[in-house]
């Protein structure tokens, strides 16, 4: 009698552990189900760089004259990924400016953003606040910036969202890719912007 109460305990104990493992399995596959995110490769032939878009941020058409890059839109959420050539290579005499001087006015002017400053007003509807600046990558010419992004004019942008940038130089040319996304989707797309970036290179 003994025995048999010991093995109806156990018994009960290794079912009740088998139900638990098996809720877990099965939420983790729903999770990673509604996590699944399958990339299309964009390639910019003008320019020869690549970067991986997920697939459902639809391509709005390439960028022309210039055919420099596409712009792919979220037409659910307003969210956005670009890629483009971002100038500004040179100063104002031509010369061109070091890979150091480049990346430095590039955090100006975000900074600068919607500010007056000697009576110009650039960027005005927009606003940056830049959380993060990685170091001049020197083995493959790039660096990135993030942080915090508002839009007055953008319907889906106007506030809580986030602005991740990777500019990378090609052929002394330098490349932006810009990701925004809402707050409320961080933890979704921080995992996706590894993806896309990694992907941001020259081919």
């Amino acid at each position: 009698m003994t025995y048999k109460i010991i093995f109806s305990k156990y018994f009960s104990r290794i079912f009740y552990i088998f139900l638990i493992l098996f809720y877990f399995l099965i939420n983790k596959k729903v999770f990673a189900q509604e996590h699944t995110i399958i990339f299309h490769l964009y390639t910019n032939e003008e320019y020869n760089y690549q970067v991986n878009r997920p697939d459902n941020f639809m391509p709005q058409g390439e960028h022309r004259p210039t055919a420099d890059g596409e712009t792919f839109i979220n037409t659910n959420t307003g969210e956005e990924l670009r890629t483009y050539r971002a100038y500004g290579e040179s100063k104002p005499d031509g010369m061109p400016y070091t890979d150091a001087e480049f990346r430095e006015n590039v955090l100006k002017e975000l900074k600068s953003a919607g500010k007056m400053i000697d009576g110009i007003t650039t960027r005005e509807n927009e606003n940056f606040k830049i959380t993060y600046t990685s170091p001049l990558n020197t083995k493959e010419n790039s660096f990135i910036v993030s942080g915090f992004y508002a839009n007055k004019k953008h319907k889906f942008l106007k506030n809580n969202a986030i602005f991740y940038y990777k500019y990378i130089k090609i052929k002394n040319f330098w490349f932006v890719c810009e990701f925004f996304y809402l707050k409320k989707n961080k933890k979704k797309y921080n995992l996706i912007c590894e993806t896309i970036f990694k992907t941001f290179m020259k081919i």
